[in-house]
């Protein structure tokens, strides 16, 4: 028997139903040609899976660390800091080749044993540790050496005193000097590699700030 609702007569052919009623809704966006789903409408894309998603995460982490390693390297040049590159191992295990330190400018005066300087030798300069401190100046000796340095350093020739090791940042600078360039074409691509992969990740964070 057809449902009539109280003070309504019945008409024939027409049936009131109970049935719920299901609209769909599209919502164009504004922005672009496509179209912005709301909650349970079937245009929703599938999330991405886990697998994806952790190997975009992996890759954002490598491309921030690198990032932050070049710029703990070079950002205290503003300042006045130097930056050098690790040539040798004399000072190895401490400090490695193509790691780069952090020197504070220093006059070389009342420095104590113990301390990493950068000074002059040669026509270059060398980094190593001070081993004793005489009248005349400073001994001096790599960590890997078993003797100390020939030579005193003078206060004059100190250029700066190591305070900060930031590792493998050097190792570019290192390739070019030496013509190493499949390490250095292999790094590159590594890195754009990793930037395509996080493009997952950086993806979603601008959907979510332009829906914030």
């Amino acid at each position: 028997m057809p449902f009539v609702a109280a003070g309504l007569q019945s008409r024939p052919g027409i049936e009131l139903s109970t049935a719920p009623l299901h609209v769909q809704y599209q919502v164009r966006d504004v922005d672009g040609d496509g179209f912005r789903a709301l909650p349970g409408d079937p245009t929703v894309a599938p999330p991405l899976p886990v697998l994806r998603l952790m190997v975009s995460a992996l890759a954002m982490f490598v491309l921030i660390l690198v990032a932050g390693l070049v710029v703990a390297a070079t950002a205290p040049r503003l300042i006045g800091y130097r930056s050098v590159v690790v040539a040798s191992g004399s000072m190895e295990p401490a400090i490695r080749v193509a790691d780069v330190v952090v020197t504070s400018p220093s006059d070389g005066v009342g420095l104590a044993e113990g301390a990493i300087i950068n000074f002059e030798y040669g026509e270059g300069t060398r980094l190593h540790r001070i081993a004793a401190v005489t009248t005349q100046g400073y001994r001096t000796s790599g960590d890997a050496n078993g003797v100390t340095d020939s030579d005193t350093v003078v206060p004059s020739d100190v250029r700066g005193v190591g305070i900060v090791v930031v590792p493998f940042v050097g190792l570019p600078a290192r390739w070019v000097e030496e013509g190493r360039w499949l390490q250095l074409g292999a790094t590159l691509v590594a890195l754009v590699g990793a930037l395509y992969l996080s493009r997952a990740r950086w993806t979603e964070a601008a959907a979510d700030w332009g829906r914030s």
